[in-house]
């Protein structure tokens, strides 16, 4: 498929009129996670009322000095089903 076809293709579509009843979905995602923090309990609260999904990195290394605490404060928020936790790398360090 040539260049101007794709280009054709993509101005086509943005011509496309959106219903008025389309449903517009937003997902947040926040990285950074390492411990229980009011921060990011604020944050998971403030998408919940809104009934926005949020996507939450944890950094790995984080796992090593917490407790149940934490364990559980994770575990709290994902069953929710309105945060995702995802591994967002061992550390930030440099190598």
């Amino acid at each position: 498929m040539s260049v101007r076809k794709l280009i054709l293709l993509s101005l086509a579509a943005l011509a496309l009129p959106v219903s008025a009843q389309a449903k517009r979905i937003a997902i947040i995602k926040a990285d950074d996670v390492t411990s229980v923090n009011p921060k990011w309990e604020r944050f998971f609260k403030l998408a919940a009322e809104h009934d926005v999904p949020v996507s939450a990195g944890v950094i790995a290394v984080s796992f090593e000095k917490q407790d149940e605490k934490y364990d559980g404060w994770l575990k709290k928020w994902e069953a929710t089903g309105k945060v995702e936790f995802w591994h967002h790398g061992w550390d930030h360090r440099r190598w």
